[in-house]
């Protein structure tokens, strides 16, 4: 039972994230063509999808931990009983998504330390757009040849 509550709280991070990163990120692209300096509005949001993206690091861990898959593909590393589905959630999306939190905290560290505002711009639109690229091609989509997930876990 906690397993699934975990489970739909992680999908539904994820479409806060995706959302998050794509917005912050092409909000700085846009801002870096007009000349707009970056607003509160857009720093928050940053720094709320980072936190929302350490939260969906935290609970996707304790997925990982209790998962069947990764328990199937753990026991049967080297066994011919490896679907592509247990190497999926054993090895690439795990380590797909615990580069999330590396490329949007440094990325937080950066603009802290930042002079200006262009830099500040092109700073978020360059790792939060990395970090969404990432996300988007680590995501077990529905018409992803791979592995086959639900949009949205209710």
């Amino acid at each position: 039972m906690l397993f699934q509550i975990l489970l739909i709280c992680h999908s539904l991070l994820r479409w806060l994230i995706l959302a998050g990163l794509l917005y912050t990120s092409g909000k700085a692209l846009l801002n870096l063509i007009t000349g707009i300096q970056p607003t509160r509005f857009q720093i928050r949001l940053a720094k709320l999808t980072q936190h929302w993206i350490l939260l969906a690091t935290v609970i996707g861990v304790l997925l990982y931990l209790n998962s069947p898959l990764v328990h199937d593909y753990l026991h049967h590393k080297n066994g011919s009983q490896n679907t592509r589905e247990s190497s999926f959630f054993g090895w690439m999306h795990p380590l797909a998504m615990l580069m999330l939190p590396l490329i949007t905290s440094g990325a937080m560290f950066i603009i802290k330390t930042s002079r200006t505002n262009d830099y500040t711009q092109y700073i978020l639109m360059r790792y939060f757009g990395v970090a969404f690229m990432l996300a988007a091609v680590s995501i077990p989509w529905p018409v992803f040849d791979l592995v086959h997930r639900p949009l949205l876990r209710i």
